[in-house]
């Protein structure tokens, strides 16, 4: 037996059959007098959807023009934005691009000069490593007092008012020191 579906798509038209269509074998005939005989049977089976509610029209061909239209020009003034925000996000990073490789030789000098002075400092670090605290704040007592740089900015001079407090600090610490350990003898 074969079976063989049939759907319809629009349902305003009045729903199809299914026929089925039934080959089996012929009946047994008496072999005598007559040649086999085959026998077709068909069954119809009828398949029905159930119909969407109709849909109401309370828009008119009108409105419905005149909302596409105005659709259409937002998609149109979205698609002028869309383009121009396209080419002012061009335009920055072309800017940004420019700056930062303008500002590239400044930041390549600026690296070399750092190594440059920390190579040149590193033997004077060296040096003043090994001489006692006060001998160095004396060094630099003489060569500030000597160039009067520390007169160009009002935070200078309160560094090397401060450096004098603190060598006359270390001298009296000294002096009573020495005082104390020779009254002790």
């Amino acid at each position: 037996m074969v079976i063989v579906l049939i759907y319809q798509a629009s349902s305003s038209v009045p729903p199809m059959s299914t026929p089925v269509i039934d080959l089996s074998s012929p009946k047994p005939a008496p072999s005598t007098t007559q040649a086999p005989i085959f026998t077709a049977t068909t069954m119809t089976t009828t398949t029905t959807r159930p119909l969407s509610p109709p849909q109401q029209q309370s828009i008119t061909n009108s409105e419905l023009v005149a909302r596409v239209t105005v659709l259409e020009q937002k998609f149109a003034n979205f698609e002028q934005k869309s383009k121009t925000l396209d080419n002012t996000t061009h335009n920055l990073r072309s800017r940004v691009f420019n700056l930062e490789h303008r500002d590239l030789p400044y930041m390549i000098d600026e690296t070399i000069k750092y190594a440059v002075q920390v190579a040149l400092q590193a033997p004077l670090r060296d040096h003043f490593r090994d001489l006692p605290e006060a001998d160095m704040k004396e060094m630099l007592h003489q060569r500030m007092f000597k160039t009067g740089s520390y007169k160009s900015l009002p935070k200078h001079i309160a560094l090397y008012e401060a450096l004098e407090a603190s060598m006359e600090q270390a001298q009296r610490d000294e002096f009573f020191a020495e005082r104390d350990k020779s009254c002790k003898r």
